[in-house]
Formats: C-alpha cells, sequence, structure tokens
C-alpha cells in the first residue's frame, strides 16, 4: 500500500495543494480504504488506478481526507466585524461575498444571515459558497444541518433564520437566496474570476495543509478577487501567511481580518454600536490529562495546538501550549498561539503578554509585532502601535532581501 500512496499523495499534491505529511499517512490511508470498500477494489494497483483520473471516485478520496470542521458563526468576532463594517461602509451598494473552501454551507449561510442582521437590502447583495468537493456542495444545497453545525451560541438568530425539521434545522428561505454555490479550484487563477469583485472573501483554516508553494498560489488568486477595498478574513494562524503575501491587517484583532496593502479606505458613517455575536459554550478539555511533550517534539506540539485553535477548540490548545511552558520548552511560536488563544476569547490583556514573551525570545517574530500593533492601536496607543508597525515592517523587508 505504500506505493499506491505516495501516487495519491503526489497527485493530491498537485491538484489541491495539500502536503501528505501535513494531512498525515493515516489519512491517506483511510481515504483509500473507504474508496476501496465503496467501489469494491481489491488491490493497490486497482485503486491507483481507478483514482488516477478525475472522476467520482477521486471527488470520493479528497471527501475523506479532508475532513470538514465547520459551524455557524464559527469564530465570533470575524461576523461581528463583517456585520459592523457593513453598516457602516455598504448600506447603499450592491455587496458580493465569496466564502473559499465553504465545505457544506455553514460559512456562506453565516455571510449571508449577518448582512441580512446588518440591515443590507437583500436584493443587493450575494454570497458565493466555492469549493472542490460536489458532495459537500450537494449537502450545502440542500441547507439542512443537525447539532454539529451549531456549536456556537446564536441567540435569536436561530429563531430568525432557520426552521426547525425533524432532523435539526433549515436555512430560511431568505437567507438561502441570497447565497449560490459553485465548485472551483482556489488553486486555479481562473477560478471565479468572472464573479470577481468581491467585497469580502472568507478563507479561513483552507491553507493549513498545503505547502508554501501552494499558499502562495492560493492567496496571489484571493487578492485578484478581492476588490481594492475589500476585507478578506483569514484564520487564526493564517493571519501571517497573508501578511507576509502584502496583506495588512483591518483594525479589529479578533476578528484577524486584512486588507490589500495601501488599499484606500471606503468613506465612513460614524460607527455605531453592534451587538456581538454571543461567546460560545465552554467545552470539556481532555487535554489537561495528557503528559507534556516529549524532548524533540516541541515543533509537532505547537503544530497540534494551531489545528485546535482553526478547529475552534481554544481551551484544548491553550491547554497544549500551557504544558509546553510548564515544560520549560516554550518559543516564540507557542507563546504567540497562547496570544492568538487569548485574543479569540476576548482576553486582550493575556493576548499582550503573550506577545510580549514571543518577542522576548524572537525580537523579529513577524505575526507578534502585528498583533501587537493591532492590540495597542485598539487601545487608542497609536504612537505605540506604529513602532511596532514599523518593526514588523523591517522584519518582512529583511525577509525578502
Amino acid at each position: 500500500m505504500t506505493n499506491c500512496l505516495a501516487v495519491l499523495a503526489k497527485k493530491l499534491e498537485e491538484s489541491a495543494g495539500l502536503a501528505a505529511e501535513l494531512v498525515g499517512v493515516a489519512s491517506l490511508e483511510r481515504a483509500a480504504a473507504a474508496v476501496a470498500r465503496e467501489h469494491d477494489l481489491a488491490s493497490a494497483e486497482e485503486i491507483v488506478s481507478r483514482l488516477s483520473a478525475a472522476g467520482p471516485e477521486w471527488d470520493r478520496f479528497v471527501d475523506e481526507v479532508v475532513v470538514p470542521e465547520t459551524w455557524f458563526f464559527r469564530d465570533r468576532e470575524a461576523f461581528a466585524y463583517l456585520e459592523a463594517h457593513a453598516r457602516r461602509h455598504w448600506e447603499n451598494r450592491s455587496v458580493r461575498a465569496l466564502s473559499a473552501c465553504c465545505s457544506t454551507g455553514e460559512e456562506p449561510y453565516s455571510i449571508a444571515m449577518t448582512l441580512l442582521d446588518a440591515g443590507l437590502n437583500p436584493e443587493a447583495f450575494r454570497v458565493v459558497g466555492a469549493d472542490l468537493s460536489g458532495r459537500a456542495l450537494a449537502a450545502a444545497r440542500r441547507g439542512e444541518y443537525g447539532r454539529n453545525s451549531f456549536r456556537s451560541e446564536l441567540g435569536d438568530r436561530l429563531e430568525r433564520h432557520f426552521t426547525p425539521i425533524e432532523s435539526g434545522w433549515k436555512v430560511r428561505p431568505e437567507a438561502a437566496a441570497r447565497v449560490s454555490f459553485r465548485q472551483a479550484n482556489i488553486l486555479d487563477p481562473r477560478a471565479l474570476q468572472d464573479e470577481a469583485p468581491f467585497d469580502a472573501v472568507f478563507c479561513r483554516n483552507a491553507l493549513i495543509y498545503m505547502r508554501e508553494e501552494a499558499r502562495a498560489r492560493v492567496v496571489g488568486n484571493l487578492r485578484e478577487l478581492l476588490a481594492g477595498d475589500g476585507v478578506l478574513f483569514a484564520g487564526h494562524s493564517e493571519m501571517g501567511i497573508f501578511l507576509r503575501e502584502g496583506f495588512e491587517p483591518a483594525a479589529h484583532p479578533g476578528a484577524f481580518a486584512c486588507r490589500k496593502a495601501g488599499s484606500e479606505r471606503p468613506a465612513a458613517k460614524a460607527p455605531e454600536k453592534v451587538k456581538r455575536a454571543p461567546r460560545p459554550r465552554k467545552r470539556a478539555v481532555e487535554a489537561e490529562a495528557a503528559p507534556g511533550p516529549e524532548a524533540g517534539d516541541l515543533a509537532g506540539e505547537v503544530a497540534k495546538a494551531r489545528l485546535l485553535a482553526d478547529q475552534g477548540e481554544f481551551e484544548a490548545a491553550a491547554a497544549l501550549c500551557e504544558r509546553i511552558v510548564r515544560a520549560g520548552r516554550a518559543d516564540a511560536e507557542a507563546y504567540y498561539l497562547l496570544g492568538l488563544v487569548s485574543q479569540a476569547s476576548e482576553r486582550a490583556q493575556n493576548a499582550f503578554e503573550f506577545f510580549e514573551r514571543a518577542l522576548y525570545l524572537n525580537p523579529r517574530h513577524y505575526e507578534s509585532l502585528i498583533h501587537m500593533s493591532l492590540l495597542l492601536e485598539q487601545k487608542g496607543e497609536r504612537e505605540r502601535s506604529r513602532v511596532f508597525r514599523r518593526r514588523a515592517a523591517a522584519v518582512r523587508e529583511g525577509a525578502g532581501e
């Protein structure tokens, strides 16, 4: 099976940009076994032969490898910022939004619901959900969801935007009508060009399993799709990727939003207070009982913590990083991740202290410099914020030499 997996891993990287070592051998084996069972394939040669060409078998393999991890209003600050931005800038204009790698549709529907809550005319905006998986898109078009899709507290949004059905909840027609779905590969520079430009692009947690070259291609493609004054929403651990590729952060740290560097800001109305989305319920964390990281495995433990944070498991991510710290082996990345988790949980002071510790260990840690700048700007300390922004710019320019 080893040679079979090597062939499949190479095709997976070429077609979807996914790195086998990040996806994991176990995931590849599980996906290949699922396709073999479904199509009654008895040998590795048959599996490779059936999966060598594009078709339903290959789509099924990719579906099994890329297990979707999404739910409605995941990361509440992103949607709080989207609603505030829409109220201030998009009241009297048509708006297009993109959810790249939208999986089963929870994110694009959340975008549509947020824009409705912001008071936008339903006929004036459109949300496009794009994904590589035809099976995921078929589920998205049905708009029917069970308990696993509701891991954040929705408050009265649940009654406003959903209808109860026997299996769970169905998206109401007003929001569903504003969303369309398309099968597209964001590695392809031609993908979705006929829909552009987009005023908002959500691309969250799509880059974490990709190689650097594939990430750079995706970021470049999204830059072309984003309007000049548009806003891009990234995943917690992916913000640094976009910042290194020529984006700059928006002034709402917990949203992990950014813009094209040097883009013009739209004229804004006076800001009005926007009700923040409710905090998610705390979930039990088994990670506390796990043993500390073994020597030489620091990078692997930090990578696991990043994935936990990307999946919304902030307590588990923090617990893992704290064990690294207690073991006396913390590096700048571990403290940086603790800062990200604190930001996502609205503990700004804790975040500030963790970013400071990261910079003590590595004064040129680019992402920590950027987030320090954002936190200081949010506190009104603009001069100190500019200092950190200048330091970050110097690091980026130095890396490009």
